[in-house]
């Protein structure tokens, strides 16, 4: 097994543990994977501007659980930032972030061409 496939595994184990401490309730949780490994930090972020940072895991993996509603803000690490989706607390988001996606499609002067 590749150290990458390792440090996935042991992200999403980490995710496990992070959602049962946080209640053993999957409702409300956010797991998303980013595959190209380009994402700096993602928050949900309200219409008022207080965000709530989601935890960065080995693997590339960011985990929480939603405590606002909002978007998520992603910030890619060329500096890039986008705001996708919305988050609910009573819903849960569990997705992959393609290589090419979110960061793929944001410019090297931060504009996003999506």
């Amino acid at each position: 097994m590749s150290l990458s496939v390792k440090a996935r595994w042991l992200g999403i184990g980490a995710a496990a543990l992070l959602l049962a401490i946080g209640g053993g309730s999957v409702i409300g949780s956010i797991i998303l994977i980013d595959e190209g490994g380009d994402i700096g930090s993602i928050a949900v972020v309200t219409s008022g501007g207080a965000s709530q940072q989601l935890t960065r895991l080995p693997g590339g993996i960011f985990a929480g659980i939603a405590r606002m509603e909002g978007q998520l803000g992603i910030r890619c690490r060329g500096g890039g930032e986008q705001r996708r989706g919305y988050i609910t607390p009573h819903m849960s988001e569990w997705s992959k972030i393609p290589a090419d996606g979110v960061c793929g499609a944001v410019r090297a002067d931060g504009v996003n061409d999506a």
